[in-house]
């Protein structure tokens, strides 16, 4: 499967919906069904590359796919966490900031290793 700009494009609404709820909810109520669009547009991307790889090769490289999942997002987590501490040398309450964090770090990780 080719990359569809129009899911480029439709995951790019979805966010901004989420976005737009998160900074003006009052103005934008419906913006939380974004996450349930960019869910449903994510999973049938992600059961076509699995369907791909199964027609290529005959099975699922479970480990081939999870590496492929951490290239792509540990960038972007990598990002985030260094944002966080960053901004959490400049809020009045430090250690919470930092200690929430390390603990949303940790469970990432975990959930990712469990599931």
């Amino acid at each position: 499967m080719d990359r569809r700009l129009s899911l480029d494009g439709l995951r790019a609404l979805a966010i901004l919906a989420v976005v737009l709820y998160h900074a003006a909810g009052r103005f934008f109520p419906g913006g939380w069904s974004g996450v349930d669009v960019f869910f449903v547009l994510s999973g049938f991307l992600i059961t076509t590359i699995l369907a791909r790889e199964v027609a290529e090769t005959g099975r699922v490289s479970a480990g081939k796919f999870y590496a492929r999942r951490v290239l792509r997002l540990a960038p972007a987590l990598s990002l985030l966490l260094l944002f966080e501490i960053f901004r959490s040398l400049f809020v009045s309450d430090r250690s919470e900031i930092l200690q929430a964090t390390v603990a949303s770090a940790t469970t990432s990780k975990c959930r990712s290793q469990n599931g």
